[in-house]
Formats: structure tokens, sequence, C-alpha cells
């Protein structure tokens, strides 16, 4: 068997588990919707990425192992889906690693002013910008022959450089927070969970601990069933609420770990094998117009 027919037999293998995961995971959110934080919201994207990249990966597989896969159609729908979803998980990564540090840079003024309606429309607006760059992929494929090219080193130069400068801007601009996430961390005494935490200004005990009757206090001593004390309207929209230790939850490993293993397997290989390739296109260009310069050097 070819090596290429071993490629997408594993691919096609591969493919179902990943979906299966994503399936899992996805039911899980949905279970625990209620105790849902802003930063789900990111982490059932990339999942719902993950699932619908796994599906095109696929279904191109068995096109290839059944078919030819250099017929117009597949060839078209997986460049569009590859290229489309890709970008919009990077784009993704990079905005909730950017969520995270605005949180640990302000945590108040930023928790409080942004609300999930605002990252759902953000998520939208990705979406939407990250289809236009799989509609450019399609437009960037060169003169079509009896390959389906998906490497984007094989495409148009412009569209190539347009595409490894997104790349490499979100790839940094995540690794540059991450970093920062992790310093606050560690400079603000962090916990191993992920949370961190916050003044006393805030604690819904600091009248007990000032020595004032709170208004629960005043309700068990007066023996009345009345609710004497409702949350406030800030503090029921407030996206991180406290639990008992008074820490807030940052998700800090589980963002972590998401944006690693994203980058491991599906990005910084994509980005680092087309700019190699980019850059031996590139050298080989260079070495053929030399000689083709000796050539006619000589023959002068």
């Amino acid at each position: 068997m070819e090596a290429i027919s071993i490629s997408w037999l594993v691919t096609s293998a591969s493919a179902p588990l990943v979906v299966v995961l994503a399936l899992w995971t996805l039911y899980v959110f949905h279970t625990y919707r209620r105790r849902w934080r802003t930063v789900d919201l990111f982490l059932l994207a990339i999942t719902s990425q993950e699932l619908v990249l796994a599906v095109f990966t696929f279904c191109f597989a068995l096109v290839s192992l059944i078919g030819s896969p250099a017929h117009p159609v597949p060839c078209t729908l997986a460049q569009f889906g590859l290229v489309a979803v890709r970008t919009f998980q990077v784009a993704t990564l990079a905005s909730m690693v950017v969520d995270r540090a605005l949180t640990v840079r302000w945590p108040y003024r930023y928790r409080f002013s942004v609300r999930r309606n605002q990252i759902r429309y953000h998520v939208s607006v990705l979406a939407l910008i990250s289809i236009l760059v799989g509609v450019a992929a399609v437009f960037a494929r060169q003169q079509p022959d009896n390959r389906c090219r998906l490497h984007p080193a094989q495409w148009d130069v412009r569209y190539v450089l347009f595409l490894l400068s997104l790349y490499a801007f979100l790839v940094l601009a995540s690794l540059i927070c991450m970093v920062q996430v992790e310093v606050h961390r560690v400079r603000h005494g962090t916990k191993a969970s992920g949370s961190f935490q916050l003044p006393e200004c805030v604690s819904p005990d600091l009248p007990s601990a000032t020595g004032m009757n709170s208004p629960l206090d005043t309700q068990s001593s007066t023996g009345s069933t009345r609710a004497l004390h409702r949350p406030s309207r800030q503090a029921s929209r407030r996206p991180y609420a406290k639990n008992n230790k008074g820490t807030s939850d940052l998700r800090w490993p589980s963002v972590a770990l998401t944006c690693l293993l994203c980058f491991l397997i599906n990005h910084i290989p994509y980005l680092v094998s087309t700019f190699l390739k980019m850059f031996l296109l590139y050298i080989t260009t260079c070495i053929r117009s030399l000689k083709s310069f000796d050539i006619q050097w000589v023959i002068g």
C-alpha cells in the first residue's frame, strides 16, 4: 500500500475518535450549562470547531480512499472547510487567552463590563471573518490540475503571506498573554487550582468581619421568616461568583491546557511546515535564477 493511502487510512480511522470525544465534551457542557462562565463560551466554541474539523477531515479522507480527491467539488469544500475552521479556532484561542489576561489585569472593570451576549457576538464575528478567509483560500488556489493541493505552500504567494502573518500574529499574541497570566498568578500567589484571591472589599462576609450585623444576621436574630436581604442586581450578574473559600474561578488550567494542545497539534506544525516550504521554494527559485543568469552570462 502506498504511503499516501496509509496516511489517509489513519486519518479516516482517527477522525471518528475525535468526533466522539468532542460530542461527549459538548454533552458535558450542556449538562452543566447553569454553571457556565464567560470563558466557557470560548471553550464550547473550540470544542465545536474540533468537531467540524474532524468531520471535514474524515469526509475528505474517505473521498481520497474511495475515489479521486482531485474532483473540484470535494477539493474545494475541503480547502474551504479546513482553512475556515483553522482560522476560526486560532482566532478563538487568541480571544480566550486575551480575555483571561484582561480578567487578571482588571479584575472588576473588565469582568463587570463584559457579558455573555458580548462574547457570543464576538465569536459570531470571528466565524464570519473566518468564512471570508476560507473563501479567499478557494480563489488563491493555482490553476486546477489532477491533484488536490490542500497545503498553503502550493497556493498563491500573496495569500500564503497573508495567512502566515495572520497565524503568526495570533499565536504570538496568545503566547504573550499566557506568559502574562502565569506571571500574575506567580506574583499574587495563585493557587494550583486556577483560582485567585479577590480583594476583601467585595466579600459577602465583610459586614460580619467588620463587626457589623448583616441582614442575614438580623433575620436570624429576630426570627422573621421573610427574606430581608436580596442580592443586588450587580451581584446577581457577576460573571464570576465566589465559592466558599472566597476565591473566584479563573478556569486557567483548562484554558492553558486547551491552548497548548490546539497550538501543538493543529496550528504550530501547520505554521512551521508552511513557512519552511515557502522558504525552500524561495531558495530554489533564487538558485534557478542564478543558474539562468550564469548561463546567459557565459553565452553572452
